[in-house]
């Protein structure tokens, strides 16, 4: 039966076809998108399994030699809404707080909204937020939030091409496609 591997990175030495999301790509136009509309102080906050997308964001960071204060990323177990409401609330015990936060997904940054929200902190003027994902809410929180959005009917109609091709060839050439992701600008930005 062909075989076809989802994955979030090019992966060299996989012998069957393959596509991911070009998550590098994607993390650079949310964070270039931050620093564009003039955020500095930029803050990160995530969950164990999005530790990669938070070494993306420190070395986009790096590359435009923009500091990044250490105490402004909080990563901890919690995930999702909660996470993101747990972490938020961290960072804003902190004497200082970011400008913009960075969430590795939307439902993050639903939380971190909400504990915004409930500081008396207003969205964006305050305390920007961006996520990633574009989830079906995320253009009904607070007047839509900003996102990185990736095409899954776009992927799967891709795989499916992939796959019947394969039926056809069994012995053709191994492919590896990358989708890359498209920015959402909405009003927490």
């Amino acid at each position: 039966l062909p075989v076809m591997f989802i994955t979030s990175k090019y992966l060299s030495d996989v012998d069957v076809d393959c596509i991911y999301l070009d998550e590098s790509w994607g993390n650079t136009i949310a964070v270039e998108h931050l620093l564009h509309r003039g955020y500095r102080r930029i803050g990160f906050i995530g969950e164990p399994n999005t530790q990669n997308r938070l070494d993306f964001f420190l070395e986009i960071m790096r590359r435009h030699g923009i500091e990044v204060n250490p105490d402004f990323i909080h990563v901890g177990p919690e995930r999702g809404e909660d996470g993101g409401y747990k972490r938020m609330r961290e960072i804003l015990n902190l004497p200082e707080i970011p400008d913009a936060i960075y969430a590795s997904y939307d439902q993050m940054a639903i939380g971190a909204i909400h504990a915004l929200q409930e500081s008396g902190l207003r969205v964006p003027q305050d305390v920007a937020v961006i996520g990633f994902d574009d989830i079906p809410i995320a253009r009904y929180i607070c007047g839509g939030i900003t996102t990185v959005r990736t095409s899954f009917d776009d992927m799967a109609a891709i795989v499916v091409r992939i796959l019947t091709h394969r039926l056809q060839h069994p012995e053709g050439q191994i492919q590896q496609v990358a989708v890359k992701a498209t920015l959402v600008v909405r009003a927490t930005t």
